[in-house]
């Protein structure tokens, strides 16, 4: 069996790119695989972020691992498709995550039935839905599902949604987004804090990640204004993550007295940094408004961190029995309960760190390999 993944890689930064990498790392140990990356993802003139690039990324220096593909022009479709030939790949999977890549998809698909190359079509699906509302995009998404021979999903809401969408049997498998392999290792609380320049006295919260609308900044923050006035000198928040939206409109709603429990570090974390704000945070906030899966949910978990989630399907199927605590979608209150709750506990009595360490388990790339690998078999 030879194996194929279309996907962003290094040099792209991301989520995607560095879990692709992840899952090559450990796939290249048993499997005959080469990744077909791009050599253009997004033109910079659709992309929201400041740069697409890694500062300094560690290249693969291997035959197969090929930049090839431009999201934009056809042409590079066509030389991938031969490529895929010549390579004779006979299990072809795509990384999708935004309709934009769907045209792509879909010409390299029809390409290779035309030949009557003997393929089959898979793809790890990250949502069914983008986050933004894109025209036509469930028009797209069908079409591309009814090319494939099987889908991976990493929530049983991805997989419901995907199911919805055809509205007929889809050979689909959930399997969890696994937990880095190479993260940087966990490191002393106060040592940590202390190379950040923070109270080593204090509850702090972490919110990390790209910033965007449906990810409830807003939500969060509006219940940090909530939390009784005796609790103000006991906690900080890190909100940790490049914006791609503009982020004055969530400064505003902070009030003035607590302008200065709210630490904002907006620009993109290289890996080798990611350890310094998740050691050093008690709890990790996700109070998105919508999601289809999360990578951060596995990094806390890798860092020994409870985590903080609102009740939105994707996330909550990764919340094992005290490995956190769950709040109704966009209920503020229940959200300042938490946090106070929190922050008034001199110990986590209500958190198991064996069910983390279970949950890490879990999680393993490992075991996602295995399940992958059994299922396109």
């Amino acid at each position: 069996m030879k194996i194929g993944i279309i996907t962003p890689f290094p040099p792209y930064r991301g989520g995607i790119s560095k879990h692709s990498e992840n899952i090559y790392k450990e796939l290249i140990k048993s499997s005959d695989i080469n990744i077909f990356n791009f050599k253009r993802q997004y033109p910079d003139i659709i992309f929201p972020g400041k740069n697409q690039f890694l500062d300094n990324p560690n290249l693969f220096n291997s035959n197969n691992i090929i930049r090839i593909i431009d999201s934009i022009n056809p042409i590079s479709w066509n030389k991938t498709a031969k490529l895929i030939i010549e390579k004779k790949i006979n299990r072809l999977i795509f990384r999708y995550w935004n309709p934009f890549f769907i045209p792509c998809y879909i010409y390299i698909i029809k390409y290779l039935k035309l030949k009557n190359y003997n393929i089959k079509f898979y793809s790890i699906c990250d949502n069914a839905v983008s986050h933004e509302n894109i025209y036509l995009q469930k028009y797209f998404m069908k079409k591309f599902i009814n090319h494939l021979d099987g889908i991976i999903t990493m929530s049983s809401h991805v997989k419901n949604e995907i199911i919805s969408l055809t509205k007929k049997d889809v050979n689909c498998r959930n399997i969890f987004l696994p937990i880095l392999d190479d993260l940087p290792q966990k490191l002393d609380r106060d040592l940590a804090r202390n190379q950040l320049n923070l109270p080593s006295d204090k509850k702090i919260f972490l919110f990390f990640g790209l910033i965007r609308d449906y990810k409830g900044i807003d939500i969060l923050l509006e219940s940090i204004n909530n939390i009784d006035k005796s609790l103000y000198k006991k906690f900080k928040l890190l909100i940790v993550g490049e914006n791609y939206i503009d982020i004055k409109k969530y400064k505003k709603i902070i009030n003035d007295s607590l302008k200065d429990n709210i630490l904002w570090y907006n620009e993109y974390i290289p890996d080798k940094y990611i350890n310094l704000y998740f050691s050093s945070s008690d709890y990790v906030v996700l109070p998105y408004k919508s999601g289809s899966q999360s990578g951060i949910i596995p990094m806390a978990y890798y860092y020994d961190k409870p985590v903080i989630v609102s009740d939105v399907n994707g996330l909550v199927e990764l919340i094992d029995d005290n490995t956190g605590f769950i709040f109704k979608n966009k209920n503020i209150n229940q959200l300042t309960t938490i946090l106070e709750n929190c922050i008034r506990s001199s110990n986590l009595l209500t958190v198991s760190y064996e069910n983390i360490h279970n949950m890490k388990n879990k999680l393993s790339t490992k075991s996602y390999i295995e399940e992958l690998l059994d299922f396109i078999k």
